[in-house]
């Protein structure tokens, strides 16, 4: 992902695409597109902080009932550390609570704006 966004005119479109609205669901359905273009797996989600600071879903896509609290999960992981998460089984990781009996491969990446991480990017397989 990192070596697609590198590509000048792929960081413009995606400048462009999150630029186009100030609704913070409208840019993270453009983030959640654009990436499920990038990489095709069967889940994606955005969570983010709102003005209070609790994490919530702001967009989702293929996000089904069995892996929907562990999906939140991670992405309440990733915007508290600030770091990447990746994992084999996030059922079987002892980094997520709650997650048991939630089978999917899965990685997420922090969104940072103005120097602190007010989401995470999250993809589950």
């Amino acid at each position: 992902m990192r070596r697609t966004l590198a590509r000048a005119d792929v960081l413009a479109e995606m400048i462009r695409a999150v630029s186009a609205s100030l609704e913070p669901e409208r840019v993270a359905d453009a983030i959640l597109v654009r990436a499920a273009e990038w990489v095709p797996v069967p889940a994606w989600l955005v969570v983010a902080v709102d003005g209070t600071g609790t994490a919530r879903l702001m967009a989702a896509r293929g996000l089904t009932e069995p892996i929907d609290a562990a999906a939140r999960a991670v992405g309440g992981w990733v915007i508290r550390t600030g770091e990447v998460f990746c994992s084999g089984d996030i059922g079987a990781d002892r980094r997520i609570a709650g997650a048991d009996g939630a089978a999917a491969a899965t990685v997420a990446f922090p969104l940072h704006c103005r120097g602190r991480t007010v989401g995470a990017l999250v993809a589950l397989d």
